[in-house]
C-alpha cells in the first residue's frame, strides 16, 4: 500500500492545481513568486524519500551484494569491497577431505624380464637336415655350440618368456680387428633366426664349424620357420669362411627383436690346436 501513496498524492495535487488555474487564474498570479520554492522543496522531499527507502530483509543492516557492502548514514555513503572467500575455501576443504578419503592406489608391479644365462660351450659334430635345421650329428663337421637358458626365477621374483630372441656373433683377433660378423646366428633345431625361450627352457646357438684351418660362420636370414609346400628343394646353407689366427675372441649378444634391447652378452676365446680347437671363457 505504501508504494502507491506518493503517486496518489502527486496525482491529487496536480488535479487540484489544474482546477485552481481554471477557476482562479487572476488570483493565483499574485502568488507566482512562491513557485520556485515549491519546486525546490518537492525535489528535496523526493530525494529524502529515495534515500530513506528500506532495503529487502533487515532494514537496519547494509545489504550484502556478493562481497560489496553499502553502509548508509546521514553523513556519507561508504562502500567497502571485501570479497567473501568462505564458500570457496569451504569447497576446497571439501575437495581435500574427499581426496584424502580415496583409496591409495598400489604401485604397478615391476616389468618382468627373462633371466638369461649362458650355461656352457660344447665342442661337438653338427650338421643340418633338409629343412635347414642344425643339430648334433655323428656324421657332421666339428663345430661349437653355446647353450642359453631362461632361468626359473627365485621365490618372490618375476620372470618372463624371452620372446623373439635372436643371437649375434662377432669374431675378432687378439688386436681387436674384426674377422667376421654374424647378424643372426642359427639356433639348433630351428630354421628361423629368432625363437621364444620359455621359462626354464634351454636351447643352443651355433657358433660355427672348423675345417682345414678355416672357421665357418653361418648367418641365418630366415625370419620365419621353413615350411615346405608343393614341390620344394632343401635350403642351401653357406657359411662365411675365414682363416682364423692361433686364437680369436668371440662375443655373442642375445637381442630382443621386439624392442631391440641387448638382454645379455658373453665373450669367450677359441684357440687353435694341431687337429682341432679348444675354448676358454673370458671374464
Amino acid at each position: 500500500m505504501r508504494r502507491f501513496l506518493p503517486t496518489l498524492a502527486t496525482t491529487l495535487a496536480s488535479i487540484a492545481f489544474q482546477v485552481a488555474l481554471a477557476i482562479y487564474p487572476q488570483q493565483l498570479k499574485a502568488y507566482a513568486w512562491i513557485l520556485p520554492y515549491l519546486w525546490g522543496i518537492s525535489a528535496i522531499l523526493l530525494l529524502l524519500w529515495l534515500l530513506t527507502k528500506p532495503r529487502p530483509g533487515n532494514p537496519s543492516q547494509p545489504q550484502d551484494l556478493g562481497g560489496t557492502s553499502i553502509s548508509q548514514g546521514p553523513a556519507a555513503i561508504s562502500i567497502n569491497v571485501s570479497p567473501t572467500f568462505a564458500p570457496v575455501m569451504s569447497q576446497v576443504q571439501t575437495n581435500t577431505q574427499s581426496s584424502k578419503q580415496l583409496p591409495q592406489q598400489k604401485a604397478p608391479p615391476p616389468i618382468s624380464k627373462p633371466h638369461l644365462t649362458i650355461t656352457g660351450l660344447k665342442i661337438t659334430n653338427v650338421g643340418y637336415n633338409v629343412l635347414g635345421k642344425w643339430g648334433e650329428t655323428a656324421q657332421g663337421k666339428p663345430g661349437l655350440i653355446l647353450w642359453v637358458v631362461n632361468e626359473v626365477p627365485r621365490v618372490g621374483e618375476r620372470g618372463s618368456v624371452a620372446m623373439n630372441l635372436a643371437a649375434s656373433l662377432e669374431f675378432r683377433d687378439n688386436d681387436g680387428n674384426l674377422l667376421s660378423q654374424v647378424g643372426r646366428a642359427y639356433w639348433l633345431f630351428s630354421s628361423a633366426n629368432n625363437i621364444d625361450l620359455q621359462i626354464g627352457e634351454r636351447k643352443a646357438v651355433l657358433v660355427g664349424t672348423c675345417g682345414a684351418w678355416q672357421w665357418f660362420a653361418y648367418n641365418n636370414e630366415r625370419l620365419y620357420p621353413f615350411r615346405p609346400t608343393g614341390r620344394w628343394t632343401a635350403p642351401v646353407i653357406d657359411g662365411d669362411s675365414f682363416d682364423y689366427p692361433d686364437s680369436m675372441n668371440v662375443r655373442m649378444s642375445l637381442i630382443s627383436t621386439d624392442t631391440g634391447e641387448t638382454l645379455t652378452d658373453y665373450t669367450f676365446r677359441i684357440i687353435k690346436t694341431e687337429f682341432s680347437f679348444t675354448v676358454e671363457e673370458l671374464l
